[in-house]
């Protein structure tokens, strides 16, 4: 947002005690017909009109009236309520019998220290360094003499609007590269965690096989040999995760689309998995119907060992069921299980790159928190969707549907 007109729409507060400052101002801005056509000395007395320009451009703005400051306070607390704040409130220094313009702009910035605020005023009551001294901010605040001139009041309209606008946009910028240090750095954290461990174990074991004099049991050398092979696999796995995610985030990552068979795809991956599911009393079950479609079979199967891997990390007994079946034109996969189910707080985190949910059980399941925003990343080079429907305590089902050509 950088102006006012055309492509946003700014929401700017008059607060005067006088009817006719309110049209006054609205017909700068919005180019409105005046509704006193028979002005008169006071409107002269408040407006330069000679200055006025015939025809100037409409600004995209909405403008509502308050006509003492404790009801201007009122409509600057339900806009921030309804999510649309206030960026602009020109503020009349005199609004008899009520609070005066500096103690409405003092109550309004502790609700609201973003919005901007232009003092109107034909009288020199308060010094600059008095108002400086009463509201300890200079950052937002300009005064408009009585009479006003009209270009000045669209260029006081344009800028502060503008200048509110860059700010939000900044604040924003600066949330989300906070946010986004804070996410890489427990990711870090996370990553050296979980490549310790697998080379923890590959390192102890391997000491036990390179002392010759001291050489194991074969049947001992068998079960280090399947340890290591299992460390390396996760590592493997991790290492090619962030590879992925690199790619992906860096577009460089293509897909060599042929015809495959989606079905035996799955029934492979199924095959794999199983065997873990089974080693935590699982009971895995698949329905898997026999269908070919257009796609890269490197990544349609890791898009599918991502989702089963995740429910069987994420259950500890119950049930995981595989799906996979036609729907129109697409074809429909589905997993679901019995695990621990995801909070409806969670549910726009979890495809995210580099975040783990904060909940114990989370973390205690290990990984690095990519499997999902890979496959979320998948799906959609694949012109699909993917959907999740979780309870926690209950379970969760993923699925995505993606065109068969």
């Amino acid at each position: 947002m950088n102006d006012l007109n055309g492509h946003n729409n700014y929401r700017i507060l008059i607060i005067d005690d006088r009817q006719n400052i309110h049209e006054d101002i609205k017909s700068i801005l919005c180019n409105q017909q005046n509704n006193h056509s028979g002005i008169d000395s006071l409107n002269d007395d408040l407006f330069d009109e000679k200055n006025a320009p015939e025809n100037s451009n409409n600004y995209d703005c909405t403008i509502d009236s308050a006509y003492q400051g404790e009801e201007g306070l009122e409509k600057v607390k339900q806009s921030l309520s309804d999510g649309h704040p206030f960026t602009l409130a020109f503020v009349d220094m005199r609004m008899p019998p009520g609070w005066d313009g500096l103690k409405t702009i003092e109550e309004i910035w502790k609700v609201d220290p973003n919005i901007q605020m232009v003092i109107c005023t034909a009288y020199s009551e308060h010094s600059w360094q008095d108002i400086i001294n009463r509201l300890n901010r200079t950052d937002a605040l300009l005064i408009l003499k009585k009479p006003f001139d009209y270009i000045e009041v669209k260029q006081l309209a344009c800028a502060l609007t503008a200048k509110w606008s860059l700010v939000q946009r900044l604040r924003t910028a600066k949330e989300k590269a906070e946010e986004m240090i804070h996410l890489k750095t427990d990711f870090m954290n996370i990553v050296s965690h979980e490549l310790k461990t697998p080379l923890a174990v590959i390192l102890s074991n391997i000491s036990f096989l390179t002392d010759e004099h001291a050489l194991p049991e074969p049947a001992e050398i068998r079960e280090i040999s399947k340890d290591v092979e299992g460390a390396a696999r996760t590592l493997y796995h991790f290492v090619d995760a962030i590879l992925d995610i690199s790619e992906i985030e860096c577009g460089r990552l293509k897909l060599i689309k042929s015809v495959i068979s989606a079905g035996d795809i799955v029934k492979e991956v199924c095959k794999k998995l199983k065997t873990k599911a089974m080693e935590k009393s699982i009971h895995f079950t698949t329905e898997i119907e026999d269908l070919t479609i257009l796609a890269d079979p490197k990544y349609f199967k890791k898009t599918i060992f991502n989702l089963i891997h995740n429910a069987i990390k994420f259950t500890e007994k119950g049930n995981i069921n595989v799906v996979l079946k036609k729907d129109m034109e697409n074809i429909k996969f589905m997993v679901s299980d019995t695990g621990c189910g995801i909070h409806s707080n969670d549910m726009n985190k979890i495809f995210d790159p580099f975040r783990q949910l904060e909940d114990s059980f989370t973390r205690s399941a290990g990984g690095i928190g990519l499997g999902l925003a890979i496959v979320k990343k998948l799906v959609d080079m694949q012109n699909g969707t993917l959907s999740v429907e979780s309870q926690p305590g209950h379970g969760s089902k993923f699925s995505f549907v993606i065109p068969i050509k």
